[in-house]
């Protein structure tokens, strides 16, 4: 079993899911998977840019029902309060479509904090969208837009509409160099000619 699956299912635990009509849906801490922000071609040559958001069970025959494709894996088993029998542990994802260059383009922003600096980038392109593929997501909250399809009676895709991120900071060696001030080669080498050139016996 994917790991990653065993993951979405417990920190889809901590999710907040709710409508804000009878179609659309905002999720408060939500876990997304198998990224592909960056639009890379997969093994059916689609150049989709999607990602997975795990979502609760109840949610989950909410948006079958109106017309969502709704994939389920099982993760292993757990025990039912009311009968004590074993039963499937699973979890339960929609797949979510990014378009950039529509008329009305998704908000997404991702938001980073190292020793106490806070900053906000807008991903405002299709390039800098890729760069969320290597993000160490700490947590994110989302707004989906649904499309009704016109050829498929009752079929309806999820679009992202909103979409903020939080980044763990990268950091390396347990933060052991972070202190030190970062100086470029060129600007080394500067240091260096201008100190050589006050020298009298050079």
């Amino acid at each position: 079993m994917s790991k990653i699956l065993e993951t979405a299912f417990e920190e889809v635990k901590k999710s907040k899911f709710y409508f804000v009509d009878k179609t659309n849906f905002e999720v408060q801490d939500a876990f997304i998977f198998w990224t592909n922000f960056s639009g890379k071609a997969n093994q059916f040559g689609s150049v989709a840019r999607t990602f997975n958001l795990a979502v609760p069970a109840e949610a989950a025959s909410q948006l079958l029902a109106l017309g969502y494709r709704v994939r389920e894996e099982v993760v292993g088993e757990l025990v039912d309060n009311a009968t004590g029998k074993t039963v499937p542990a699973k979890v339960y994802f929609v797949n979510i479509k990014i378009n950039m260059d529509s008329e009305y383009p998704p908000t997404v922003k991702l938001f980073s904090e190292y020793k106490g600096k806070k900053t906000q980038t807008v991903i405002a392109d299709n390039d800098t969208l890729a760069i969320l593929d290597k993000a160490d997501i700490k947590s994110c909250d989302l707004a989906v837009h649904c499309y009704m399809s016109k050829r498929y009676e009752g079929k309806c895709t999820g679009y992202l509409k909103t979409l903020y991120v939080i980044e763990e900071p990268n950091v390396v060696f347990g933060g052991k160099y972070d202190d030190w001030d970062e100086q470029n080669v060129s600007d080394a080498n500067e240091v260096e000619l201008n100190q050589l050139a006050e020298d009298p016996n050079y």
